[in-house]
């Protein structure tokens, strides 16, 4: 395979102002005297040491500002546990990385760069519909403790004790562990229930025990 190396940006676009370099052609068996250079070539970056191209740079930029004020509002809401948050900034980091890796070994005039947006835009409608499902869990919740503290049975000093129980459930929660987390919500709402049940003096049934 023949090699051709060039002077270029970190994120694998030529460098215009760069001076060209010669190619390394293939010899015999590979390629013969009178045959053309190998089509692609082998592309080696010789990186001029000023980062990403302008173009990249400003799709980076723009993509990292954008990404930035979603994970404050998102903060903010706590619409996502910190530990969530984390792992979608990762996975960006990774998701930009892979991309960037793939440009380098496309050579010069790769066209990579133009899935950074869809990459990025992907984890985040992942991340949206999660948002929404917690809030739906949220909304569950709330309405169940209202309904507990509306029949006054239940201690208010043991209906924190099972909401602290629920928020570090909560807080530790993430995308893979979304539904362990519904069904510990689930859980902490039975031993609420029950609490409430045998307070009131109720069966399971929700009728009133005999003596």
């Amino acid at each position: 395979m023949c090699v051709q190396p060039y002077r270029g940006f970190g994120c694998g676009h030529r460098d215009e102002n760069g001076t060209p370099m010669k190619p390394q052609l293939c010899q015999a068996p590979l390629r013969l005297r009178h045959e053309p250079m190998c089509d692609p070539p082998t592309y080696i970056l010789r990186d001029n040491g000023q980062g990403d191209c302008p173009v990249c740079r400003g799709i980076l930029e723009s993509l990292q500002a954008a990404w930035s004020e979603q994970r404050e509002k998102w903060s903010q809401e706590d619409s996502l546990p910190g530990g969530e948050l984390g792992r979608i900034n990762r996975e960006i980091r990774e998701s930009r990385a892979a991309i960037r890796a793939t440009g380098l070994v496309g050579g010069p005039d790769h066209t990579a760069h133009y899935g950074y947006a869809a990459s990025q835009e992907a984890i985040l409608e992942e991340a949206r519909e999660l948002v929404t499902e917690l809030w739906e869990l949220d909304d569950d919740w709330l309405d169940n403790l209202r309904i507990i503290r509306g029949f006054g049975t239940v201690p208010e000093v043991s209906l924190r004790s099972y909401a602290r129980r629920r928020q570090r459930a909560r807080d530790a929660m993430t995308r893979r562990t979304w539904y362990t987390f519904s069904e510990r919500q689930q859980l902490i709402l039975g031993e609420l229930y029950d609490e409430h049940r045998q307070a009131a003096g109720l069966s399971d049934d929700g009728s009133e025990r005999l003596c």
